[in-house]
């Protein structure tokens, strides 16, 4: 029996499909990765939220946040032994809560569709050989059933997006096989929960043919290669690419040990995708901060008040004056021409502010803008 995430790995690298399972090596890594965390959250949570809606009993948002933050505790945290206060395991939990939220708002009250099943297990024959189905929730529009699956990518490419689509065209062969009176009329929705983007499409018969076929074709040559069941390079051969880096077999793998002793030299993907989401979050707080200032400045105004006063902190209002050149080299002829250069050069901040109130001609130079500053004392 096969699951497609394994007929996935055969065709990424079938040497780490054998290592993993047929020759039951054990991997050099024995972590929880955050992909795989993240997933197991989102789907979690998801199948438990449309459990209460399938019982007509919609929970509000902060339920299932609270459910959320319940689930990763005593699951991820007891169970998967996972270390709860590290940096990137917390950032994995808060993106979870942000997803969460952001899908509740989007798909609240849960009606446009009626839930019929949710994970449910299924099984594909294809000849001889059974490929099991689980889609994350089957749902009835009108005539039509919907199969879902959730994905968590943090980027999307077309080859990873044809691997998703024959992912839920193999479980639309497995929901006719099982259900085929039932469910004539089937569409696919792939929802990927990250990028807050959906993909639909229907199931035609000659899709759910070609698939077949094709897969078919993929258990076949698995199970020619099983039955040589040899170590060597042309079985199950290896397919070389930059994911030989972070594979778990490559200690293993000729390939993977030939990468991974220039792996020092490659900044992982990773850190790349923490940086730029700090860099939107830190982004996303100057703009609340700037929206906060606006709001403190006005009611400063409109009370003529000159600090304001919060829990164990005070904000003093300041008016600063903003001097800026508009143009140095006409404004350098004109003090050229006073005689007044040198002098000019060697002024200081407040020297400067007293010249320019003695000396107007020099004011059409100068674009002088008056801003306003919040200074904190104490929090």
């Amino acid at each position: 029996m096969f699951s497609f995430s394994q007929l996935r790995l055969y065709q990424q690298c079938p040497r780490k499909f054998a290592f993993k399972y047929v020759w039951n090596v054990l991997p050099a890594q024995d972590e929880v990765s955050l992909a795989w965390l993240e997933g197991n959250l989102l789907h979690s949570a998801l199948c438990w939220l449309y459990k209460q809606v399938q019982s007509y009993n919609i929970p509000t948002q902060e339920a299932l946040l609270s459910w959320f933050n319940h689930y990763r505790q005593e699951e991820c945290s007891e169970k998967n032994h996972i270390d709860g206060d590290d940096p990137f395991i917390v950032q994995a939990y808060h993106n979870c809560e942000k997803i969460l939220s952001d899908f509740y708002q989007e798909y609240y009250p849960f009606d446009q569709e009626m839930v019929i099943a949710l994970e449910k297990n299924l099984f594909l024959h294809l000849d001889s050989f059974i490929i099991q189905a689980k889609p994350d929730k089957i749902t009835k529009r009108g005539d039509t059933f919907v199969l879902y699956d959730y994905k968590t990518n943090q980027k999307l490419s077309s080859e990873e997006e044809q691997f998703h689509r024959e992912q839920l065209l193999l479980y639309a062969l497995a929901v006719q096989e099982n259900y085929g009176k039932y469910f004539s009329h089937l569409e696919c929705c792939l929802q990927y929960l990250r990028l807050d983007k959906e993909i639909r499409f229907e199931v035609t018969a000659d899709d759910l043919e070609e698939i077949s076929q094709k897969y078919l074709t993929l258990c076949q040559e698995i199970e020619k290669e099983k039955e040589e069941n040899s170590e060597s390079e042309d079985c199950f051969p290896v397919k070389q690419g930059n994911f030989c880096r972070f594979c778990e077999f490559a200690s293993f793998c000729r390939a993977g040990k030939t990468l991974q002793s220039s792996s020092s030299q490659i900044f992982p993907e990773q850190y790349a995708t923490w940086y730029t989401e700090s860099k939107n979050k830190i982004k996303g707080l100057e703009e609340e901060k700037e929206l906060l200032k606006q709001q403190i400045l006005e009611i400063a105004k409109e009370n003529d008040f000159a600090c304001v006063y919060g829990n164990s902190v005070q904000i003093t209002l300041w008016r600063r004056k903003k001097i800026h050149i508009e143009n140095e080299e006409k404004m350098g002829s004109f003090l050229e021409q006073k005689g007044i250069l040198e002098e000019c050069l060697s002024l200081n901040e407040k020297e400067v502010k007293n010249f320019i109130e003695t000396n107007p001609d020099f004011r059409s130079f100068l674009e002088i803008k008056e801003s306003k500053v919040l200074r904190v004392k104490g929090g």
